[in-house]
């Protein structure tokens, strides 16, 4: 049995009309001037170009809504999310943009360029006080480890059953949803082997 207090439920509701509102306001920041607006075309760009990332300038976003701009420097992980299903559902809303079927199962996510006042940094100014901020890091890199991808979404097939399987991960860099904390399947319910799709398993870097 599990009770929920009126405090706690007040918070809940609260976040999630937050979480909309900023949805939709977003969503009114790329409909500006829609068909002929710049990032209706960088839209199409990306979605042409089969690119997955959106760069927003953030003086235009600090032009449009300044209140919202500081939301998203101060809270990125409370911001993003919503943004990100926003653009999701913008370019789901417009049939021309995705012609192509395979495109429906694309991730798409949101960068920043433009001038971030404070929160631009050297990795010396990078300080405690810039935890969970959104900050633009600029420096030379003298030196680079191996950059490894990790697994989003592995695919699998059961040469025994013919069955294919999928599973998801999250680390703790996801801002959609808490890491998972799952075994990598090697083996369906009844013992029998899965081999891998890696070409058809999703990744990132």
């Amino acid at each position: 049995f599990f009770r929920m207090f009126p405090s706690a439920h007040r918070t809940l509701v609260d976040q999630g009309a937050e979480y909309l509102n900023t949805k939709e306001r977003f969503l009114d920041f790329l409909r500006q001037d829609e068909g002929q607006g710049l990032y209706d075309k960088k839209i199409q760009s990306m979605v042409d170009n089969k690119q997955s990332r959106l760069i927003v300038n953030i003086n235009d976003l600090r032009l449009f809504d300044v209140k919202l701009t500081q939301r998203l420097l101060k809270l990125p992980t409370q911001v993003l999310p919503p943004f990100e299903e926003a653009l999701d559902e913008y370019i789901q809303s417009k049939p021309h943009l995705m012609p192509d079927k395979q495109q429906q199962t694309i991730s798409y996510h949101i960068g920043f360029e433009g001038s971030f006042g404070s929160h631009l940094v050297t990795p010396r100014q990078l300080g405690a006080s810039f935890l969970k901020r959104l900050v633009c890091l600029e420096g030379i890199v003298t030196r680079c480890s191996l950059v490894r991808p990790k697994v989003v979404v592995s695919r699998h097939w059961c040469p025994a059953t013919g069955k294919q399987y999928s599973r998801q991960y999250h680390d703790a860099t996801s801002l959609s949803a808490p890491p998972t904390i799952v075994n990598y399947p090697t083996h369906d319910e009844n013992g029998n082997v899965l081999s891998t799709e890696y070409g058809l398993s999703s990744y990132k870097d």
